[in-house]
């Protein structure tokens, strides 16, 4: 068995529910109760939240045969660009994920695969890299050290030291997340972004999320049109067109400016790119942070105009205010 995002099943024929945004990554998750316990995760050793949970999302149970079976289909009608299987660190990881990996990899080897694991040894990364994985991700999620070895109870320092080595190993296969609401300045996302591009590492950016049954279920989402200005600045960063050193931060760590003038901004930022969801080529996580009423922190899809115009109105307007 295999337990596939709510999205993912329907989108694979193996639910009967229907999804407003269609998924472009088929995201599956193997193994059951974490071993490790952040404090932000439906996953975590103490949490209490429903064990089919990973952040908002539902992931029930599907036979691995057939699942595979569905994602060779869906892949060569087009209908899914690449496949992501999040692992839940526990004794048996490496076991639970090396199975699905190389079914997958033996039915559609061209098919492009992610695998987001808390791994801590280089030698598990090699293979699944051998086993045909093209991206590892290892997820930072906290963006500054007080916050990170709150959220994640581990050391940052052996946290970073490890990505270095990894993208050292694995140059261009090494992508990591980081969460923005968890009590980090916008300086700290914006400066760890930079440290990721400076290392060949992918970046993935996600606005927290709470979920019943962890010690965050009562912190608030992080202010939209702050999310919007780490969104620019990522976007900014991982395409080279600025460095966190060309942007300007207030005394608390608010981005007040790009290091560009607003005419320049507004045509980097004009075809909407920078507000889609970041990470993995080929990944959209509809709904994943928020609900379909809410205004998506990530566009699942290519945004109409005028999503466009007031998301960089919100950058620009944005960093007037804490200028």
């Amino acid at each position: 068995m295999i337990r596939l995002s709510t999205g993912t099943a329907a989108l694979l024929k193996m639910a009967n529910c229907i999804s407003k945004v269609p998924p472009t990554t088929a995201y599956m998750m193997a193994g059951q109760k974490c071993e490790n316990n952040c404090r932000f995760c439906s996953q975590a050793r103490d949490s209490s939240s429903k064990a089919s949970l990973l952040s908002r999302v539902t992931w029930p149970d599907f036979p691995l045969e057939e699942t595979v079976d569905a994602v060779a289909a869906a892949y060569k009608k087009g209908n899914i660009r690449r496949v992501c299987i999040q692992i839940v660190s526990c004794r048996e990881s490496r076991g639970n994920l090396s199975r699905p990996v190389k079914m997958i990899k033996d039915r559609v080897p061209e098919i492009p695969l992610s695998i987001s694991a808390a791994f801590t040894s280089l030698e598990d990364i090699r293979h699944f890299l051998d086993l045909g994985a093209d991206v590892v991700n290892l997820s930072l999620d906290g963006a500054s050290r007080p916050v990170f070895e709150n959220m994640k109870q581990k050391s940052w320092d052996r946290a970073w030291s490890f990505l270095k080595k990894a993208s050292h190993e694995f140059p261009g296969h090494i992508s990591t997340h980081i969460i923005a609401g968890l009590g980090e300045r916008e300086r700290d996302i914006v400066e760890s972004v930079q440290k990721c591009k400076d290392l060949g590492i992918g970046t993935g950016l996600f606005a927290f999320t709470p979920i019943k049954g962890t010690p965050l279920e009562s912190t608030p989402q992080p202010p939209l049109v702050s999310y919007r200005r780490l969104q620019a600045a990522r976007y900014l960063i991982m395409n080279r067109y600025a460095r966190a050193e060309q942007f300007s931060f207030n005394t608390t760590g608010f981005l007040t400016g790009f290091g560009m003038g607003s005419l320049e901004l507004i045509e980097i930022l004009g075809n909407g790119k920078a507000f889609e969801t970041s990470g993995c080529q080929g990944c959209n996580r509809p709904y994943y942070n928020e609900s379909p009423r809410q205004i998506p922190y990530n566009y699942p899809r290519p945004l109409t105009r005028e999503e466009i115009e007031k998301a960089v109105a919100a950058v620009i307007e944005g960093t007037r205010v804490f200028s």
